[in-house]
């Protein structure tokens, strides 16, 4: 035990000595002599309960369950993005199913980090993915309580992921797009189609609002980057007209997307309507290739590198590589060569219109 003294004498000539934690508060007084081992069990008593009653000292309290309410209610939580937050919520109620109970000291356990990894693999059975979210919300949690001096380590960080990410960039071919829509319901046809002509993330699916589409093009703040990436969206005439027709049908909804009464679509909906109907027609593809298609069209519509990859949030390689792939040469060539013949009529219109006669005459009435 460590403690430090303090003496003052009084007016009888008497030495009284004060005794002190290392955090400063006072325990035990004694008169004329310092106290000598072994100490007095009233000596012990009160040196411990002094340091039990001390802020942050002692045995903290607290379970897993406690640590994970703790994050949720924090600033680190919840200034994240609104899909982030809802994402982390769904994996910690996961987590305090299995580990809610777990104390400080089985939190401390070098095993605790055995159970962690054997729970991941559990989850992974079902959905590696999810897995991998779900160690990485516990790990925060424990992380927020490390930080803050409620526990010695965090047991789960640095796990390694069981979820490799496909290097998918396959768009739906055409006869994948004619067998969805052939039978479809309306909001299914409505998920997929503005997904294909528009390259969102479901997130942004869900949010998208009519004073965004501009006619050719739709301008529109992504749900990445906590809001704050603006981007422009080119879209095709094929892409006008299918939101010229869903705007008769919405009526006075605000968002692009609205469900059979009318309402809004949530994101995680968005997925099972192009999802499960992709699987139950035995067609290979996610909503997320519909990004892919619509870069496709971009490309085939003569659009640059850097605009495609600025619109999907891409690596101008990931534009090449999907040239490389899944867009003919010849495609390639024909929309240069539009572009090359647009840009030329634009230049010859705009000749002609300087080298024809002029009408007009100064104030002397000659001609200018």
């Amino acid at each position: 035990m460590k403690y430090r003294t303090t003496h003052k004498k009084l007016a009888s000539g008497r030495l009284k000595i004060y005794y002190y934690t290392e955090a400063g508060t006072r325990f035990f007084d004694c008169m004329d002599n310092p106290m000598s081992q072994p100490f007095p069990a009233a000596f012990l008593k009160a040196w411990q309960e002094a340091v039990d009653s001390e802020p942050g000292s002692g045995k903290p309290e607290g379970d897993c369950a406690q640590f994970i309410e703790d994050y949720l209610a924090s600033d680190k939580f919840l200034s994240r993005a609104e899909a982030t937050r809802a994402g982390y919520q769904y994996a910690l109620d996961i987590a305090r199913k299995e580990f809610g109970a777990a104390s400080i000291p089985v939190m401390e356990d070098r095993r605790f980090r055995g159970a962690i990894i054997n729970w991941q693999h559990e989850c992974a059975k079902v959905s590696r993915r999810q897995a991998d979210l779900n160690v990485q919300a516990l790990s925060l949690a424990l992380g927020y309580a490390h930080a803050r001096g409620l526990i010695l380590h965090n047991p789960a960080a640095d796990l390694p992921n069981l979820y490799e990410r496909p290097d998918d960039k396959r768009p739906f071919d055409e006869w994948m797009t004619t067998a969805f829509l052939d039978g479809a319901s309306q909001t299914e046809s409505d998920a997929f189609l503005l997904a294909r002509y528009t390259g969102l993330r479901r997130t942004d699916l869900a949010r998208i609002t009519w004073p965004a589409w501009k006619g050719d093009y739709s301008e529109w703040t992504t749900s990445k980057g906590r809001g704050k990436r603006l981007v422009i969206i080119p879209l095709t005439p094929d892409a006008q007209s299918f939101l010229t027709g869903l705007k008769a049908r919405s009526g006075d909804a605000v968002t692009l997307l609205t469900g059979d009464r009318g309402r809004p679509v949530q994101p995680r909906r968005i997925g099972d309507l192009v999802n499960d109907r992709c699987d139950l027609l035995g067609i290979d593809r996610t909503l997320h290739n519909l990004r892919n298609t619509y870069a496709t069209d971009c490309i085939r519509a003569g659009f640059s590198d850097e605009d495609i990859a600025e619109t999907l949030g891409w690596s101008i390689d990931d534009v090449k590589a999907m040239k490389r792939v899944y867009v003919a040469r010849d495609e390639i060539n024909a929309a240069k060569i539009r572009k090359l013949r647009t840009g030329t009529e634009q230049v010859q219109n705009k000749r002609t219109k300087t080298n024809q006669p002029t009408n007009r005459r100064n104030s002397n009435g000659r001609k200018l």
